[in-house]
């Protein structure tokens, strides 16, 4: 989460709240698309499951109509996915792998899109378990930097990058949250 909804993201997060106040219960499919102007249903699963991966609504695919609305766009603050381990040749940013959403202020963290990568070992380069990562999804950065990467398939923190590695850069860690105590 953390990305900003698009006109028809919001428009869906707002029939599905509205719907839930109302009725008590959240719209199907088919009554979603039908407010919003959607005439397939793919695309209103579409929007659901983008809605998802920002962290602003949480569903149960087994059930069509458990949904429920865990976040509130604001401008205020940024929703991030939080992803576990991470594991020798998977990918990082999996569904599977997802731990959950964290919460910041926008000013915190300034312009961009953004994951958190929840450190479940100690890594050997400072970090520890519990740390919160705080990375900016680029492809580049100065030499020096602390970044993520994957090298054949495996994610890793480099703490110091260099060109020179041939690392396929993932994005750059913009802060830790480490609980003290």
């Amino acid at each position: 989460m953390g990305d900003a909804l698009n006109p028809r993201e919001s428009a869906v997060l707002a029939a599905i709240t509205r719907n839930i106040r109302s009725k008590g219960y959240p719209p199907s499919v088919r009554e979603i698309g039908d407010e919003v102007g959607l005439l397939s249903s793919s695309t209103v699963h579409g929007y659901l499951r983008r809605l998802e991966e920002k962290g602003y609504l949480r569903r149960d695919v087994a059930k069509p109509r458990a949904m429920e609305v865990i976040g509130q766009p604001s401008s205020e603050t940024v929703h991030l996915p939080v992803f576990g381990r991470l594991v020798p040749e998977k990918p990082l940013r999996t569904e599977e792998n997802r731990r959950g959403t964290f919460i910041l202020p926008r000013s915190f963290l300034g312009e961009g899109s953004f994951f958190v990568v929840g450190i479940e070992e100690e890594t050997g380069d400072g970090f520890l378990p519990g740390d919160m990562l705080i990375v900016r999804e680029q492809t580049s950065a100065r030499e020096g930097d602390v970044v993520l990467a994957t090298s054949d398939g495996t994610a890793c923190v480099i703490c110091a990058y260099s060109e020179d590695r041939g690392d396929g850069l993932t994005g750059k860690l913009v802060a830790l949250v480490r609980r003290i105590g």
